[in-house]
């Protein structure tokens, strides 16, 4: 939130630079995923299930969601006039982020088994100074030293 806090405000105005609607909606963004959060690693490490077999759940659920989605709504609500392929416009680099994204959530379960929901907040903030060095360092980002700053100490 830190980091969102010094990003979104303008001192030159002295005012947020979105609505206060947008900062009301992240709010309860991040009340949900926190409590979803706290909610997965309860369910991890007392309802005694295997967690390779929540995880392989969790995954064919999703699956057979997203294809009965893809197969059932109207192209037309999409904007379109006729159904695309299913994996139409993706490229290498989109499936890559799809299958890292998928062992990231493998990861996470591991992490609620056998640590605790802190430890993943602590290394998503790591992540995130390591991939803003990265940005800077290897693809241009403009470096601003607040933002790292506060991204860094957060």
């Amino acid at each position: 939130m830190a980091g969102l806090i010094v990003v979104q405000y303008d001192s030159c105005k002295s005012t947020p630079i979105l609505p206060l609607i947008a900062y009301a909606l992240l709010s309860i963004h991040v009340l949900i995923s926190s409590i979803c959060g706290v909610w997965n690693e309860w369910c991890i490490k007392n309802l005694g299930v295997s967690m390779h077999i929540q995880n392989m759940i969790l995954y064919i659920v999703g699956t057979m969601l997203n294809f009965a989605l893809y197969f059932i709504l109207p192209p037309s609500l999409y904007g379109l006039e006729e159904r695309v392929g299913f994996f139409e416009g993706y490229d290498g680099s989109a499936m890559l982020v799809v299958f890292m994204n998928s062992i990231i959530g493998i990861v996470l379960v591991a992490v609620y088994k056998y640590a605790d929901v802190i430890v993943k907040t602590f290394a998503f903030a790591c992540s995130t100074s390591i991939l803003y060095a990265i940005n800077v360092i290897f693809f241009g980002f403009k470096w601003n030293a607040v933002i790292g700053s506060v991204c860094f100490f957060v």
